[in-house]
Parts: C-alpha cells; structure tokens; sequence
C-alpha cells in the first residue's frame, strides 16, 4: 500500500498514513534497526527544531548573498554593453 494518501481521501483517514497511531503528537524520525520507528523525545525534538531554525536563517543569508552577486553580474554587464555601443 502506498504511503502518499489520494486527494479524494478525506483528511482523518491521511493521519494515520504511516501507520503509527499509538506515537501521539511524537514526531517520527526514519527507520530504526529491526525495521522499527524511532520515537524522538522531547530533548531530541528541541534540538532537531533549533538545527532547522538554525538551516533556515543560514539558507536565507546564503540566498541574499547569491541575489545581490547576481545583481552585481547583471549591472556589470548592462555597463559593459552601453561602453561598448
């Protein structure tokens, strides 16, 4: 059975599409040994929160830096253009 739910499917029946009711509110992190789910406790689950929000402002600075570098390229080669007429 496929884990992606069908968009006719209603929303109640997707929630439990990976097959992990008794988790609770618990996020599911990949496959453990013996083909089991890893439960991520609290602790875990903070530290995995604070790396993404850490990910998050990096890649934001990274696409800033990127936008005004390709800003710089294109002004430069609009000038090298109108020199050149």
């Amino acid at each position: 059975m496929s884990k992606k739910r069908k968009r006719n499917e209603d929303a109640e029946d997707a929630s439990s599409v990976d097959g992990n009711e008794d988790a609770g509110d618990l996020p599911v992190v990949g496959e453990a040994e013996g083909g089991l789910k890893k439960v991520l406790d609290e602790t875990e689950t903070v530290n995995v929160q604070k790396k993404i929000f850490h990910a998050i402002k990096e890649t934001g600075r990274a696409f800033k830096k990127a936008r005004d570098f390709e800003i710089r390229k294109i002004i430069k080669r609009i000038k090298a253009s109108e020199y050149c007429q």
